[in-house]
């Protein structure tokens, strides 16, 4: 995976499908990957953190493994930042997306990165995504697959929500190898079963299947 320099920004590669492009450059990048555009803006990183590339490695394989058993499926972004792992859920085809965040203006930045994508593809869904300012359980249902990129602290705190939220896949990232066994300890469950675990340098991110989800093989 290349790194973006100051100065030197290059896309980035991530999975079988995607690629992070910053949207300088976006004009001249031709690729047959699916280019999740981004302005990094000020406070949210370019999308390019190891946390991040987890998360949407591990996003593309879990919606690969649910597309075709049901349609449309549906995403929650909780703690969205950037936006990207919205952008890249759209691209890959879910059918409703909701995002959320604390940060006001992280959200603003996410919004001003899905019309970017929007103003530069034909195959977007304008109703997607559906952003809002403020805490997880503002919404009181279940979505198919929800992404968790945060603080592995913030993830224990937000344990009961997370995984009562996610209907039939739970993905985890943002976890340092010190914080990892604990994690996994105390997500998974007599409701959930390890699906997938991926690394990157000292960070990890994990998928949670429900074991009452639709979804089984």
């Amino acid at each position: 995976m290349a790194k973006w320099w100051t100065g030197g920004l290059a896309p980035v590669d991530v999975g079988s499908s995607l690629r992070i492009v910053p949207y300088w450059d976006c004009w001249r990048t031709e690729s047959d990957r699916l280019n999740l555009v981004i302005d990094p803006g000020v406070s949210f990183g370019a999308g390019d953190h190891p946390t991040t590339l987890i998360a949407l490695e591990l996003l593309e394989k879990t919606f690969n493994q649910m597309t075709g058993k049901q349609v449309p499926i549906s995403l929650f972004d909780i703690g969205t930042g950037t936006g990207v792992l919205s952008i890249a859920a759209e691209a890959l085809g879910c059918g409703f997306i909701v995002a959320c965040d604390l940060d006001p203006s992280a959200i603003w930045s996410a919004k001003r990165n899905v019309v970017l994508n929007h103003n530069l593809r034909s195959d977007t869904n304008k109703k997607n995504p559906v952003f809002y300012v403020g805490p997880l359980d503002a919404i009181q249902f279940t979505f198919d697959l929800v992404v968790a990129n945060l603080a592995a602290p913030v993830l224990r705190r937000l344990k009961k929500e997370l995984i009562a939220c996610a209907g039939c896949y739970l993905i985890l990232s943002g976890i340092p190898d010190s914080m990892f066994d604990l994690i996994q300890k105390e997500f998974v469950s007599e409701d959930t079963d390890l699906e997938n675990i991926v690394r990157l340098d000292e960070w990890n991110g994990l998928v949670l299947r429900k074991k009452a989800s639709s979804y089984k093989d």
